[in-house]
């Protein structure tokens, strides 16, 4: 996958208050949460590639002060224009994963199909309170 050029911070700079390159362990991340902080971010964004992004947000959430923790590591390429997006439509259906998946089939196969069934159980789930999805609007 290429690198998203430094140039992706250009088109936010007015809102970034830092960036940091993504070469670090597990054990720098204490001081690297500190830093984070002293910048007072109300949103974090993630973009260290999957899965090191999430674990990292889900090693750090409680200790990190700010009211978003957004992992993203594909957005960078896409406000850089490094990928292009998919057709409108399949963006107004929801289907952006799905083009893609049809463009990398490889790498996003196997991410799409263990996460896709669990967002989908997620989304019934805990969308709707209970009862509210069977039950018709104004009846009782």
């Amino acid at each position: 996958m290429p690198r998203p050029p430094a140039s992706c911070a250009n088109p936010i700079r007015a809102f970034r208050s830092g960036r940091r390159h993504g070469y670090f362990s597990e054990l720098d991340e204490d001081a690297l949460c500190d830093e984070i902080n002293l910048t007072q971010p109300d949103v974090i964004w993630v973009g260290l590639s999957v899965p090191r992004e999430y674990e990292f947000a889900v090693r750090n959430r409680a200790r990190l002060d700010a009211g978003w923790l957004v992992t993203c590591g594909g957005c960078f390429n896409f406000v850089t224009g490094t990928y292009r997006r998919a057709p409108a439509w399949m963006q107004a259906l929801g289907l952006e994963w799905l083009f893609r998946l049809a463009r990398e089939p490889r790498r996003l196969f196997w991410r799409y199909a263990v996460t896709n069934p669990i967002a989908i159980f997620l989304l019934l789930t805990r969308t709707f309170p209970q009862g509210a999805a069977t039950t018709p609007q104004g009846a009782s």
